[in-house]
């Protein structure tokens, strides 16, 4: 069985987002395969960040489990084109295209490292990045959406975000409910 990981790249200027997965290591440079997310980061490198998701095997289902729950083809802070985990060819992970051009995706390391989780962290993780209702500790407050959230802290949704996954010192004590 083959073992990767799954990531997720942040966009600082503009709260975007890209998920991806890939068949290695962390530390072999990869950066990702998606076109509109590598336009963006080609011209922009210095406002990403990559944070791992995961590391260990099921590593596409896992991917395609979360694009899915996120309905990532269809969001508009998503720079993934498609919903499913192999992305539209699932030879991505060549660092050559087919015409023998080096793959752009093969770039420089993340000095970000993810856990490896269970079955059911995976599901979980996925689910924490889903629509729903959030509970703030700080306010002792339960809101409709990260919208709310964010006018009642005057924060981004992308801070919003890193708080709920965990990239961030969960400072205001949100959580998914």
């Amino acid at each position: 069985m083959d073992r990767g990981f799954v990531y997720k790249w942040h966009n600082t200027l503009n709260g975007k987002w890209y998920i991806g997965s890939h068949i290695g290591s962390v530390e072999d440079r990869y950066i990702g395969s998606g076109k509109a997310f590598l336009r963006s980061y080609k011209i922009n490198k210095d406002y990403f960040f990559r944070c791992i998701i995961y590391e260990g095997n099921n590593v596409r289902e896992l991917e395609d489990l979360i694009l899915k729950e996120l309905d990532a083809k269809n969001n508009r802070m998503s720079y993934n084109l498609s919903n499913d985990g192999c992305g539209f060819s699932c030879g991505e992970d060549n660092p050559n295209y087919g015409d023998g051009t080096k793959n752009p995706a093969y770039g420089k390391p993340s000095n970000k490292k993810g856990v490896a989780q269970s079955e059911e962290q995976k599901i979980k993780t996925a689910r924490s990045l889903t629509k729903g209702k959030i509970y703030c500790e700080y306010l002792d407050k339960v809101f409709e959406s990260k919208k709310e959230v964010c006018e009642a802290l005057g924060v981004s949704t992308s801070a919003v975000s890193y708080y709920l996954t965990g990239e961030r010192t969960n400072k205001y004590g949100l959580k998914r409910i």
